[in-house]
């Protein structure tokens, strides 16, 4: 059985970073969410994943980073491991 591991962290971007064609987080702090999947291992432990770091925007804030057609949006979750792996995005 998988066991999954969610805590909160706050991601920081020093400068705004382009997360998909066209659409930018803006500089700042926002709190988020990290997330690692454990599975069961031969000894009884747990072996976890590197963890990814999960970014829920609101359609308002979306509209506000320049998504086009934002009115059908309630939210949407962005993955961005890959930003904080190169250092654009820290976790603090």
């Amino acid at each position: 059985m998988t066991h999954i591991r969610n805590a909160t962290v706050r991601l920081t971007a020093a400068h705004p970073v382009e997360i998909e064609p066209g659409l930018f987080l803006p500089a700042g702090s926002y709190a988020a969410e990290s997330r690692e999947i454990g599975v069961p291992a031969r000894d009884g432990l747990t072996n976890w994943s590197k963890a990814d770091y999960l970014l829920e925007f609101t359609g308002e804030q979306l509209a506000a980073m320049g998504v086009k057609n934002p009115d059908n949006l309630a939210s949407a979750e962005y993955d961005l491991t890959a930003f904080v792996t190169s250092g654009e995005i820290v976790v603090s």
